[in-house]
């Protein structure tokens, strides 16, 4: 299985992703852009996974933030766990990229059991303040209406969107499957990446009585400057207005 998936991957230079990002994504400086990055579909010919976030980090500039998923691989044991939840002990369940750009000195890790996610740049204080508090790391007031009102870009790198992270809570917030979708508030002492212990209580994904929308059905709630998918090279790709989520 490991020597097929190989096969499959597409070899791309990292000039060439550079291009896609910034022509194709119209990614620029100072942007504020959540991505979602999987090796899973790209060989970097000429490069390493730091080398793919060092690029987004001059694209975006200083004065831009750039944001990376980073889910527990046991994200629902450890919720549902009576030990503490330390945020730079637990496992993540994206790929390299993902972990090398949460150990990554200037980032910021928010440390939810179920939702978390890593930042760089000049929001990051901003986006991950009282996020590790929420019952809902994705809730209207929290990172997902925080990336609305800052007009944010939501990225695929080697994705598809319907492999996308917060797919399902796109669905939430377009189908108002909310309150129905998630578990009564779990109590759990956590602690950050300071050492910092804190309480917080958090949401159980109950994804059996609600499924997950595919992105065929969530496409038809934005437009084509809204929402765009496409393949360059063979490798899948997305773009998404984080604006229209919450609008």
């Amino acid at each position: 299985m490991y020597l097929r998936n190989f096969i499959l991957r597409r070899k791309i230079k990292l000039v060439q992703l550079a291009d896609i990002i910034i022509n194709d994504m119209n990614i620029t400086r100072n942007d504020i852009v959540m991505i979602h990055t999987s090796l899973r579909n790209i060989n970097l010919i000429d490069s390493h996974p730091e080398d793919l976030i060092h690029l987004l980090k001059m694209i975006v500039g200083t004065q831009g933030t750039l944001l990376m998923p980073t889910f527990s691989e046991s994200h629902y044991k450890n919720l549902n766990s009576e030990l503490l939840y330390k945020i730079r002990s637990a496992s993540i369940r994206f790929d390299l990229i993902n972990e090398s750009f949460r150990q990554m000195p200037d980032t910021i890790q928010s440390c939810l059991p179920t939702e978390s996610f890593a930042a760089w740049g000049k929001m990051t204080k901003s986006l991950s303040e009282e996020n590790s508090k929420s019952e809902n790391g994705f809730d209207a007031k929290n990172l997902f209406g925080k990336l609305c009102l800052l007009s944010a870009k939501i990225i695929g790198i080697g994705v598809s969107l319907t492999d996308f992270s917060f797919l399902h809570t796109i669905g939430d917030i377009l189908y108002k499957d909310y309150p129905e979708r998630y578990s009564k508030p779990i109590k759990k002492i956590n602690v950050d990446s300071t050492g910092e212990k804190f309480t917080g209580h958090y949401l159980h994904d109950l994804s059996d009585i609600i499924k997950s929308k595919s992105s065929d059905e969530i496409s038809k709630f934005f437009e084509e400057v809204e929402l765009r998918t496409f393949k360059k090279r063979g490798i899948p790709f997305f773009w998404l207005s984080a604006e229209k989520v919450y609008n």
